[in-house]
């Protein structure tokens, strides 16, 4: 019995061994269409050049100093003209979006410059740990159920408005406690608008909405958050 035992543990450990690994069922966990999957990976891509215009920006204005209030105005303006082009997928209104967040990267170069001067590991460290939030919530709401997170918009809308007021309030009160719970919560929030934000581009373009340019500018919105 115990040998017919330990032969039958080496057969289930040869076949573990020896098995091929079909990489192809790890992204059919998902129930959303392939054409949807295709339109997110276009709206990411967009939002990473988009992140990857507004850091060269920030650099534009560490190293020469043009940017701040100039920033700020052009960002204004540039999102005026992206709002105003009609809603299709073109060069011109692609362009606009990479000036609207390199405009964006100056307009928060002194802020930027400031933190760096204090430590420059912070801006660093800042940047990667929203990447990283970033990619693993919007992984998390792609392989989700379907509309399984969209009920959270109302809860989020109301958590933001909470750490509006509460950033009022601890403006007279200096509460080192209120701002902690103001941090950790605003990551929380800055969380579930990702996953939010994710399923709702889904489903826009499972319902004939194609506009990758328009949906990776919510998500742009979502990161400025």
């Amino acid at each position: 019995m115990s040998a017919y035992a330990e032969s039958s543990s080496s057969s289930r450990m040869n076949d573990f061994f020896t098995q091929k690994m079909d990489w192809s069922t790890i992204g059919k966990t998902s129930d959303l269409p392939e054409a949807t999957k295709k339109h997110m990976a276009k709206v990411y891509v967009s939002l990473v050049a988009t992140v990857i215009s507004a850091a060269a920006g920030a650099a534009l204005y560490m190293s020469t100093g043009i940017g701040g209030l100039l920033g700020q105005i052009g960002m204004f303006v540039a999102l005026f003209a992206f709002s105003a082009m009609p809603p299709v997928i073109s060069a011109a209104r692609f362009g606009m979006l990479l000036a609207f967040g390199a405009l964006q990267g100056m307009a928060l170069g002194p802020l930027i410059e400031q933190v760096a001067f204090i430590d420059p590991s912070i801006v660093t460290s800042a940047f990667l740990g929203a990447s990283l939030v970033f990619g693993s919530f919007s992984a998390a709401a792609m392989f989700a159920k379907r509309r399984s997170y969209l009920y959270l918009g109302g809860v989020l809308g109301s958590a933001l408005s909470l750490l509006f007021w509460g950033g009022l309030i601890n403006m007279f009160f200096r509460s080192a406690l209120m701002f902690n719970v103001q941090l950790y919560l605003g990551l929380v929030v800055f969380s579930g608008f990702v996953l939010v934000d994710s399923q709702m581009i889904a489903e826009r373009h499972m319902n004939g909405d194609d506009d990758f340019i328009g949906h990776s500018s919510s998500c742009l919105s979502t990161c400025l958050l």
